[in-house]
């Protein structure tokens, strides 16, 4: 099966050495009890007595599915052989069968794999974690803070017991949870603008030697340069290990306390705009369903640039809008929003536009959402429900929402930080947003210029950019 594929040095069974431990206890497991309660009571019993790895624990699943083939081909010859006009033997096969069977759906099953997992020794001693954190994450991020256990026990040849009692005496005494210590903090990169700038000084000067001309040295020098800038990022995203960025586990949903609002910032540029816009909401709405009445949506309407301002067509436009997104309330009970903002005068460019277009339009729902003077006004929704928002998800027209993927990002967001890393950037595609301060800096014409300061941002594949909107900074607002 994939799942052995690269597991070549797996403990095997001291009597039987071609086989590996896991599969024959498996088969073992099978072979005693039938039935999905009784492999795990054994297994239970193996934990207690000579304990799996944690790489073995992982392939659990799969050993049982693997040991019960030849269980399923066993009966299916018993079956051939029988005489089918003797319905009291066939009887007993039939109920061997229906229990195998069984055992297979409730082995592929998710919660057969949660509580398989629950029998691994790493994951037993990390739910000790004295900041408890690790009990509430998510099942992927357990996992990867098991394997991550399994990996440094094997680099010091100490078994992953006796790795987890010295983590877990580590975490203590430091006051942070298990998983600071297995995912610590990517040290500060000082060293690579002067690699890159010393490795490209030395060839130069060694082209300039080898060619006997100072200018062919300093002509080459920005291409060498780029030429191992190019080569050490090569190197480093093939030697330097992923830094996963763990999550909680949202069972029920986002919680009151990770209130998002999920905003599209657009122009509103036509009679059938605001109804396209609304369209693209209520899609969202309907991917990220189960993650709960916690996230709201909304658009971030602005109108085109205009000569004369806000006329009666213009006007049409936005109350075209309002009444998509009404009509959105009106069908699934609420939770959609219409922002605006009146446009302002742009004296540089003589013309009626709205302040900074997206960036100021989502610095002015930020000062909104947080009670201070802005320029928003909602048009459609109830601003009640707004109180507490605490990220602000912004998403292009053209964007498209994965099932699951707000709630994935909000669960990663709420992943409390640890003391030494409150503030700071988390590497690995995707950071941690702390803080959000924007400083105004005047602009002739009353245009004005923000310049925002996210301390992190999501950048990941779906095109979003989440805001934390908890730790705003007044002052600079």
């Amino acid at each position: 099966m994939e799942d052995f594929q690269g597991r070549k040095r797996l403990p095997a069974c001291s009597s039987r050495g071609d086989q590996a431990r896991v599969v024959l206890l498996a088969q073992r497991a099978v072979e005693v009890a039938c039935d999905g309660e009784g492999c795990l009571a054994f297994l239970e019993g193996v934990q207690d007595t000579a304990p799996l790895s944690e790489a073995e624990c992982a392939l659990l699943g799969s050993a049982l599915l693997l040991g019960l083939l030849p269980v399923l081909r066993r009966l299916c010859c018993q079956v051939q052989e029988a005489d089918w006009r003797q319905a009291d033997a066939l009887a007993p096969l039939a109920e061997e069968l229906r229990q195998v069977f069984a055992l297979f759906h409730q082995v592929a099953a998710p919660e057969f794999a949660r509580r398989l997992a629950k029998l691994s020794v790493a994951e037993r001693m990390l739910r000790q974690d004295p900041a408890g954190l690790y009990p509430t994450l998510a099942e992927e991020s357990r996992s990867a803070c098991r394997a991550a256990l399994a990996r440094m026990a094997k680099r010091k040849r100490v078994r992953e017991i006796d790795f987890g009692e010295e983590l877990l005496a580590q975490a203590r005494r430091e006051g942070c949870s298990v998983a600071a210590l297995l995912f610590p903090a990517p040290k500060a990169g000082e060293w690579y603008p002067l690699t890159v700038a010393g490795s490209s000084v030395v060839l130069a000067l060694l082209a300039q030697i080898l060619l006997g001309r100072w200018r062919c040295g300093l002509l080459l020098l920005l291409p060498i340069s780029e030429l191992v800038k190019q080569s050490l990022d090569f190197l480093l995203l093939r030697w330097v290990p992923v830094r996963p960025l763990l999550r909680l586990a949202l069972e029920d949903g986002v919680p009151a306390e990770g209130r998002t609002l999920c905003v599209i910032p657009a122009l509103l540029s036509g009679q059938q705009a605001g109804e396209r816009l609304a369209k693209r909401l209520e899609y969202h709405a309907l991917v990220s369903k189960r993650a709960g009445k916690e996230i709201r949506y909304g658009i971030l309407a602005d109108l085109p640039d205009s000569s004369s301002g806000e006329d009666a067509l213009r006007r049409d436009w936005v109350a075209n809008a309002q009444q998509a997104v009404a009509a959105l309330n009106d069908k699934y009970g609420g939770g959609f929003y219409l922002f605006y903002r009146e446009p302002t005068y742009a004296r540089r460019d003589s013309c009626w536009r709205g302040w900074e277009r997206k960036r100021g339009a989502l610095l002015e729902l930020a000062r909104y959402l947080r009670k201070l003077p802005s320029g928003i006004r909602v048009l459609e929704g109830e601003e009640a429900d707004l109180l507490g928002t605490r990220f602000l998800l912004t998403l292009d027209e053209d964007t498209r929402l994965l099932p699951d993927t707000a709630e994935n990002l909000i669960a990663t967001l709420r992943c409390p930080p640890e003391p030494a890393q409150a503030g700071r950037e988390q590497a690995g595609g995707a950071v941690r947003l702390r803080d959000f301060a924007a400083c105004r800096r005047g602009c002739a014409g009353g245009g004005g210029g923000h310049r925002l300061r996210p301390a992190a941002q999501w950048a990941g594949r779906y095109g979003t950019l989440c805001l934390c909107l908890q730790r705003v900074v007044p002052g600079c607002l």
